[in-house]
């Protein structure tokens, strides 16, 4: 219970601040009581220890205080202390909602929590308020219900939509409602739903359209909701659930209870049992936001396009796309060969309408500049980049013997030596980039490739952090999830000593093909990395296993080569790496345990990708309309 307490003593530090006249012991102690009161209540009804409360646990919990708040004006009361926009509020909230309602404050603080040390500084920042980052835009409804005799109409219209979420490849969404009428336990049917059109390309659809049930009954005011949800339309794979929210046909009798206009939509857990209002600022923020669009579009977005690749020295006519050798959501990557010389390459290729969508303007632009860093032997090489209005090119070194996944999956896993040989060389990649500051961040098997030699070569540089000297750190929440390190699960502040966390997973996967954390589902996979106890392979010699133990050690203070510069001397030195020669390992020195078979690039490349059409995805005729082409300024470059 003490993890919320810091909470606690920042409100009273700020409260001095707001109200210097209050400043003497009664009003101070009576605050403090009142903090205290605030975090038995708040641990009490957080039974499931999620670190939020919902609208019916605060419902339940304003029951047993014999409050006078109606719904309504707990969801007004809500909306207004809500600061991560999620429907639910975490314990910082939770206190700026009791003493808003008690008429202590009249607008929330926004208090500043002490930094903190130990394992209670994740779960704190979880309850205490950390902010969700997951937007999922809102709705206009207008829902009422009207009797006829002792049975009861339900009329829901489904107006528009703002700022819904982009997801499909090209920026845009496919959207439709989905209406019904749920009860707790029971499934509800596929009959019992209806839809409104399918609005095409549209992030800010319009629908005007009316849902109508009937037949309802007096008993089915008091067991059932209207549940409305938005979702993303699929002429191929299953629709992409959008965002919800619904009343019990009860609110939606109450005239007093808000059932029309703009409402935000919420996940699935939440909009399931709640429908919060809008804010007034951030329908603001959505429309100023399109205005400028509309703005930047209407100036000259056909010149830009025009012009995307100028700069570049190439150009997307002087490739021809022989193979496809992987795909994934950021895009596919070809064998390619140049027409003018014959030279031989990897063609990465992004969408930019995808790179915008995803917000990964950034990180795209990240990749540019780590891949634009002079040449190391165990890093894949650029040799330039280019654009077209629609597309972003990644013209890279060919790199033909498959990746480190292919080659475990092929021989179940490696010996001691063979992993020693692999892991020696990946640490002296990332050596180098934490030498350049650079985190790695997205360190894998199938992120390893091997050269003709069966030499390493650390490829996709999409989620690395330039700019990281040794002693800073970063704190965005990225990775894959099985190499993900604890430290960004707690979400704390985290340095270089992540990828070598990340090591650890990848030597452990070499040793004995499988992964060293389980779990059917991500969150029981992330308890896995937080807590399960490591079962290290007892065939292994004394020396291996001090190595991963070292790497896969959960505090990064502590961790084999955490300790900045001086850490990369402490994994030389371990007796794992004692017949390294680390002068020969720089300059590819070291005889391979592997080299790749085949005369054929596809020979070690998976068949799934090898065997598709090599050519780009058509997209729309006006894609490049939509596409500010300014944010990509500066993406040509040239060895």
């Amino acid at each position: 219970m003490d993890d919320l307490e810091p909470v606690n003593e920042a409100f009273m530090t700020d409260f001095r601040k707001a109200h210097p006249g209050a400043d003497h012991k009664p009003v101070l102690e009576k605050l403090a009581a009142k903090l205290e009161g605030y975090k038995l209540r708040f641990n009490k009804y957080d039974a499931d220890g999620s670190g939020d409360l919902d609208l019916d646990e605060l419902q339940r919990m304003l029951r047993q205080m014999e409050t006078s708040l109606s719904k309504q004006e707990l969801v007004d009361l809500v909306s207004k202390v809500d600061d991560d926009n999620s429907g639910t509020i975490r314990y910082s909230e939770f206190v700026n909602m009791m003493l808003i309602h008690e008429k202590i404050l009249t607008e929330p603080l926004a208090p500043q929590v002490k930094p903190m040390r130990g394992k209670d500084v994740a779960r704190l920042k979880k309850r205490a308020g950390a902010r969700r980052k997951q937007r999922l835009g809102h709705i206009n409804v207008d829902v009422t219900i009207a009797q006829a005799g002792g049975i009861f109409t339900v009329t829901a219209r489904a107006v528009a939509a703002k700022g819904v979420t982009a997801c499909d490849m090209n920026g845009y969404s496919d959207p439709y409602v989905q209406m019904c009428l749920i009860s707790s336990g029971v499934k509800e049917k596929k009959a019992d739903k209806k839809k409104t059109k399918v609005v095409k390309k549209n992030l800010n659809p319009e629908w005007n359209e009316t849902l109508t049930f009937d037949g309802i009954t007096a008993a089915d005011l008091t067991s059932k909701r209207l549940y409305v949800s938005l979702w993303d339309w699929d002429r191929i794979t299953a629709n992409d659930f959008m965002g919800s929210l619904s009343w019990s046909l009860e609110e939606v009798q109450d005239a007093s209870f808000s059932t029309s206009g703009w409402f935000m939509l919420l996940d699935e857990s939440v909009g399931r049992i709640s429908a919060v209002p809008s804010r007034a600022e951030d329908l603001e923020a959505l429309a100023a936001k399109a205005a400028k669009a509309a703005s930047k579009g209407a100036k000259g977005g056909k010149k830009k396009a025009a012009a995307a690749g100028a700069a570049g020295r190439f150009v997307e006519k002087d490739f021809n796309f022989l193979k496809v050798l992987g795909r994934g959501s950021f895009g596919k990557v070809f064998y390619a060969e140049e027409k003018k010389t014959g030279a031989k390459c990897a063609l990465k290729v992004l969408r930019k309408s995808s790179v915008v969508a995803n917000n990964d303007v950034h990180a795209t632009m990240a990749e540019k500049r780590v891949l634009s860093l002079p040449a190391h032997a165990f890093l894949c090489g650029m040799r330039a980049t280019f654009q077209t209005p629609t597309h972003l090119f990644f013209v890279m070194d060919l790199v033909t013997g498959g990746d480190l996944m292919f080659h475990v999956l092929e021989r179940k896993s490696f010996t001691e030596a063979q992993t020693r040989f692999y892991i020696a060389e990946i640490f002296l990649g990332l050596s180098f980039l934490h030498a350049h500051d650079i985190i790695y961040r997205d360190l894998k098997l199938d992120n390893i490739l091997l050269d003709s030699d069966g030499h390493v070569r650390i490829a996709d540089f999409g989620l690395s952090k330039d700019g990281v000297a040794y002693g800073a750190t970063t704190s965005s929440f990225c990775g894959t999830p099985d190499y993900i390190a604890p430290e960004i699960l707690n979400y704390k502040p985290y340095n270089h000593s992540i990828d070598w966390w990340s090591l650890g997973v990848l030597m452990f996967e070499m040793l004995t093909g499988e992964a060293p954390f389980d779990g059917e589902e991500e969150e029981e996979l992330f308890r896995s990395i937080r807590c399960q106890r490591i079962r290290f392979p007892r065939w292994c010699t004394a020396e291996t296993i001090d190595v991963l133990r070292g790497f896969l050690t959960r505090d990064p203070a502590a961790r084999l080569g955490g300790g900045g510069a001086a850490g990369v001397d402490q994994i030389k030195g371990c007796k794992f790496f004692a017949s390294i020669d680390w002068g020969a390992a720089e300059v590819r020195g070291l005889q391979p345990p592997i080299v790749p078979k085949g005369k054929e690039v596809e020979d070690n490349f998976d068949q799934e990708f090898t065997s598709q059409t090599a050519k780009l995805t058509p997209g729309p005729k006006d894609e490049a309309k939509g596409i500010d082409q300014a944010v990509f300024e500066g993406f040509d470059w040239s060895s």
